[in-house]
């Protein structure tokens, strides 16, 4: 983990960027909403997919 970034706006869109661009990917959260974990799911999916291939 190489940079702490604090994201005011558009923090779904951060998330989708750097879960795709991300060869490790780390989440640490105190709480976690269900509509919240739904909103990132696919992008996870879809990484935890390439990181197989690669």
């Amino acid at each position: 983990m190489s940079k702490v970034e604090f994201v005011k706006r558009h923090l779904i869109e951060k998330l989708r960027e750097h879960i795709e661009t991300s060869s490790v990917i780390y989440i640490l959260a105190s709480f976690v909403m269900k509509s919240g974990v739904d909103v990132i799911k696919e992008p996870l999916k879809q990484a935890a997919v390439v990181s197989k291939i690669l």
